[in-house]
């Protein structure tokens, strides 16, 4: 291998790296912005733990679609999605022996993740995702996210976001909160521009190294880029699994998928709309996707939990997706 390579790999490697650690500070940051408005632990997992951990896959989405690579992206987030519900929520059920979560949790009752999750698959049935369809992608998150806002048990005392922020604020004892607030409001944002800038480097490493090895971007990114993006999705998983709180991981972990599929294939798609060239790569993909959606949701439905052996279950589909896609 020439010196070239062994670059492209080293800055693929480092611009991971950099990713995980900006995006620790982006989740530590959100965790306490959170707790400051008083917002629930299902819609903190579900919605705001979601958007932090899926910020690697929204760097590597705006960064490819600048670069024309659009495919990066997409092998991602189908990697990302895969990975999220069969290696990373296998793993922590096998650790932690049974993730169980809240009956009351409406939001896992319903079928309406996995469709939003494989949305992206019906669209490019035709091998192609539209700037149009992009945006039916991201007009279906906002839709999501509003219907999830409108269920009042999701926040804890009926609190909304304005109405909490303001009451932190006229609090006379709260000086050393809003401070705090303001600081990981500027941490956030730090980690954020460093996550995005690192992405830039992995899309270009990633490109370098499929043309020199001769293996599709899709692949590599479904695979190496997909696991570095996704190691804060297993870092959270499994503290909050190991400390009892099953809700957390599996709402992060649901809630991921369904961010990816929506809001960052989305807006990958309206920068830079998506033209598949390796068929066979992408529909084996996409089937597997769909598979394991079906399957994790199936899983939760049945006893509102997933146990020790439904986990060792989601760890063999994932091994036998790798032997497909580089043997097969």
């Amino acid at each position: 291998m020439s010196y070239e390579l062994y670059f492209n790999i080293l800055l693929i490697a480092i611009g991971i790296f950099v990713i995980i650690k900006s995006g620790a500070y982006v989740v530590k940051a959100s965790v306490n912005i959170a707790h400051f408005l008083n917002v629930s632990e299902f819609t903190l997992s579900f919605i705001l733990m979601a958007f932090a951990t899926t910020l690697p896959e929204f760097g590597i989405g705006i960064s490819s679609s600048l670069n024309n690579q659009p495919l990066i992206s997409l092998g991602n987030i189908f990697g990302s999605n895969i990975l999220n519900l069969t290696f990373i929520l296998g793993l922590i059920a096998v650790i932690a022996g049974k993730i169980t979560i809240d009956e009351k949790d409406k939001i896992h009752k319903s079928w309406l993740n996995f469709f939003l999750a494989i949305s992206p698959v019906v669209l490019m049935l035709d091998l192609e995702l539209s700037r149009w369809e992009g945006i039916a992608l991201i007009i279906l998150f906002i839709l999501h996210l509003a219907k999830i806002f409108h269920l009042k048990q999701f926040i804890e005392h009926h609190h909304h976001f304005w109405s909490a922020f303001i009451k932190n604020f006229g609090h006379p004892s709260s000086a050393l909160s809003v401070k705090h607030f303001f600081k990981n409001i500027i941490i956030f944002i730090i980690a954020v521009v460093f996550l995005l800038s690192s992405a830039y480097f992995v899309v270009k490493g990633v490109e370098s190294v499929s043309i020199k090895i001769g293996l599709s971007s899709i692949l590599i990114a479904l695979f190496v880029v997909a696991f570095g993006t996704s190691l804060p999705e297993l870092i959270f998983g499994l503290r909050s699994a190991l400390s009892g709180n099953g809700n957390l991981s599996l709402g992060n972990l649901f809630g991921a998928s369904v961010l990816n599929s929506t809001w960052v294939l989305g807006i990958t798609a309206l920068i830079s709309p998506i033209q598949i060239i390796d068929a066979v790569s992408f529909y084996v993909s996409a089937l597997a996707m769909i598979l394991v959606l079906f399957l994790a949701n199936l899983f939760l439905k049945t006893y509102n939990s997933i146990t020790r052996r439904e986990g060792i279950l989601l760890l063999f589909i994932y091994l036998v997706f790798v032997f497909v896609q580089f043997f097969i």
